[in-house]
């Protein structure tokens, strides 16, 4: 008989098998097999080949662990550095998000902005075919707008008013049956607003924000008109005959606040799309949140001069004919185009 330690509760016993038989332990009952390394009274041998083996695992461990710690001290020390500059795309940022918040009018006129369709009258001038409004949804330049500013793209050019300038924009993609549009200007913007998760709204009556352009009497240029901020609350939810979600509200969208914003807790629920008989209509954005991001993505990942949405045709466009201009600026409207309802909308 040869006295093994069992290697559950480390209790030695006598076994009258061979090496290399399963036993279960006079103790605890765990089946365990004779080896020499559990022998209570190893050789010489045994017992440094053991305390090898025991080394070589403990080493592995370790270097697991320091490549596991080294690992994330470097993304550490270079991911909140980049997130503090900005290097990094807003949604990989740990810290410096810049989120904008209704309550705040500067933040609101750096990430809400006025969307222009027109074309270049030849004269240092544009002629303005319609206005719409649109919001930042990262800080390098992706903005929500209506989906009209998609459909009219194809033979006028796009600007966009922000922050007290102007951008010349690209249509990065429209969902056809979604009154929303993405489109993107080179700039870095100072603030944000993050749309929001789908199914967000739990109950009615919840106060909400819709922000817009406002036109003024007497000032011709709509890159001096305020925003229109106005509030209200959310009378129902629901889904039309093709499937999309839209959101009835109180809040009035202004004469050209098609395409702004509809904020509940300073995150973008919805596009604002009519306005009938005090009540007001906004596509619920949330269940494009994936497609959306999809989009932009995709358009990151384009080399320029293939950047196209395949949804939309022929929807990508550069503003040319004005590239020149810079001062002496000048904006008139052609005809004021009142309503682009959506087919199937209600």
């Amino acid at each position: 008989m040869i006295l093994h330690t069992c290697p559950k509760c480390q209790m030695a016993c006598l076994y009258s098998v061979g090496l290399g038989d399963e036993v279960n332990c006079h103790s605890c009952g765990a089946r365990f097999t004779l080896t020499r390394f559990n022998r209570t009274d190893k050789d010489a041998l045994t017992r440094i080949v053991q305390s090898a083996h025991l080394k070589a695992q403990a080493l592995r461990s370790s270097r697991r662990l320091l490549f596991a710690a080294g690992t994330l001290a470097a993304l550490v020390v270079l991911w909140l550095p980049a997130s503090i500059l900005g290097l990094l795309p807003d949604e990989w940022r740990v810290v410096n998000r810049r989120f904008a918040s209704v309550a705040e009018e500067s933040q609101l006129s750096e990430s809400v902005a006025l969307v222009a369709v027109g074309s270049a009258d030849g004269h240092l001038g544009a002629v303005l075919e319609d206005v719409f409004t649109g919001v930042a949804i990262t800080n390098d330049g992706f903005l929500l707008t209506s989906q009209v500013v998609a459909r009219l793209t194809p033979f006028q050019d796009v600007w966009v008013f922000v922050a007290g300038r102007r951008y010349e924009a690209q249509v990065v993609g429209a969902d056809k049956i979604a009154d929303f549009a993405i489109i993107k200007i080179e700039a870095k913007l100072k603030y944000r607003f993050p749309i929001a998760r789908a199914n967000v709204i739990s109950r009615y009556n919840v106060p909400v924000v819709a922000i817009g352009q406002q036109p003024v009497e007497g000032i011709r240029s709509p890159m001096n008109w305020p925003l229109a901020i106005t509030r209200g609350t959310i009378s129902r939810v629901f889904s039309d005959d093709i499937g999309t979600e839209w959101i009835e509200h109180s809040a009035a969208i202004g004469e050209r606040g098609r395409g702004g914003p509809l904020i509940l807790d300073d995150r973008v629920i919805g596009v604002n799309s009519s306005s009938d008989f005090g009540i007001s209509r906004a596509v619920a954005i949330g269940g494009y949140r994936d497609r959306i991001w999809q989009m932009i993505r995709t358009w990151r990942e384009t080399p320029d001069g293939q950047k196209r949405d395949k949804d939309v045709s022929e929807v990508g466009t550069k503003a040319t004919g004005i590239r020149a201009l810079h001062h002496g600026f000048r904006l008139t409207f052609r005809t004021a185009v009142s309503d682009h309802r959506l087919e199937g909308a209600t």
